[in-house]
């Protein structure tokens, strides 16, 4: 939980939290509530950043990115609460089949919250990095599931035909094996 008091009057400032983080995210079934409080115009962010690959020293991904302005409250004792539908992309959050061929290995997994003054958003949006440049902050560790253990992407519902039906059900729901098991087959005698 971040909160800035404002030393002047002794009331309290800008607020944020995120409400019961999440364990783990998953495609885009995750949903988020952004508790916050703003004592003047300002600009909110939440997004999800990760490692992807295998090396943990690898530089982090923003993979997931919600921005919205906040105004004023008149009374500063209430907070107000924001639902955020987290939607990870194709790569990140899904299963391997024929939609989704580019599967990515995740780890060292966080959730980010942030509120930057309106002075600053054209600056950091530029650069981004608007987490670094906010005066109030939070930061969660969460995880997303391994590869095969995330739900299979999907074609959208809409005026799909038998084809594309029969290539997600002929793709998904099998686990690839590597060139290797597949040499090697034992003979039983």
């Amino acid at each position: 939980m971040s909160m800035l008091i404002n030393t002047r009057s002794g009331r309290l400032g800008d607020f944020i939290q995120i409400l019961e983080p999440p364990a783990s995210i998953h495609g885009d079934a995750s949903v988020v509530y952004l508790e916050y409080r703003c004592t003047d115009e300002r600009y909110i962010g939440f997004e999800v950043i990760t490692n992807i690959g295998d090396d943990i020293r690898s530089p982090w991904v923003k993979v997931f990115q919600k921005t919205f302005k906040c105004h004023k409250n008149v009374d500063s004792s209430h907070t107000k609460v924001k639902r955020i539908r987290v939607k990870l992309p194709p790569n990140v959050g899904y299963n391997v089949n024929a939609f989704n061929i580019n599967v990515s290995e995740t780890s060292n997994t966080r959730l980010r919250a942030w509120i930057v003054e309106s002075d600053w958003w054209p600056h950091c949006r530029r650069q981004r990095n608007c987490y670094t440049r906010a005066s109030v902050k939070v930061a969660y560790d969460t995880s997303i599931p391994p590869p095969f253990s995330r739900p299979y992407f999907r074609v959208p519902k809409t005026c799909t035909s038998f084809g594309w039906m029969l290539l997600f059900y002929a793709t998904s729901f099998r686990v690839p094996t590597c060139p290797f098991e597949q040499g090697n087959r034992i003979v039983y005698i």
